[in-house]
């Protein structure tokens, strides 16, 4: 790992307390940008740039749905694979390229593969809120998967900003250092 790496201490698991979390999102970072999430980021970008072509061309709401099952079913799967990683339920890959910390290029290369996705999929979310897609029947449900996925993967954005941001990293790393030394000066009280 380079000095001028932007995820600091914590990527490095120089802390004890609070370590187990911390360790689970380095590696749930560690999958940024890798070929595996590449693909997924930009065949979901392909999946919503034809589906928009789709929603334009016509007003067949069986090929609108079939659509949007398939966009919601990349995206649910992308975004539930890493919030597992994230929580340490499933390991992050069995590929070399997600066992190093990601550099800080390479992460502001997937954020901005991320926004991209997100706008196309705000678009296709707005087109279909005026096209009134929440009131058809056979729209409704995937509308509503639409937007929830929308709103993860902003989250995941916001993860990824504040992972890399490195005035927040040394904020956490000093309540860590304050932390460890509460402990070690025997000024804590275990909670039952």
């Amino acid at each position: 790992m380079s000095d001028n790496h932007s995820l600091g201490k914590l990527a490095k698991g120089e802390h004890r307390f609070g370590r187990e979390k911390f360790v689970m999102e380095n590696i749930a970072a560690s999958l940024v940008g890798t070929d595996m999430w590449n693909a997924e980021v930009y065949g979901g970008l392909s999946v919503a740039s034809r589906m928009s072509a789709t929603i334009r061309q016509g007003r067949n709401t069986l090929k609108i749905r079939w659509a949007f099952m398939r966009l919601n079913g990349i995206m649910t799967g992308f975004l539930e694979h890493f919030y597992l990683v994230l929580e340490g339920k499933v390991p992050a890959s069995d590929t070399s390229a997600a066992t190093e910390m990601p550099s800080a290029d390479r992460v502001e290369r997937a954020m901005e593969g991320l926004w991209n996705l997100h706008h196309a999929i705000e678009g296709l979310y707005d087109t279909g809120v005026r096209k009134g897609f929440r009131q058809r029947t056979l729209l409704r449900d995937q509308m509503a998967t639409l937007e929830k996925n929308k709103e993860l993967l902003v989250d995941m954005i916001q993860w990824l900003s504040q992972m890399t941001d490195s005035e927040e990293m040394t904020r956490i790393n000093e309540l860590f250092d304050l932390a460890e030394a509460e402990i070690e000066r025997g000024e804590t009280v275990a909670l039952p």
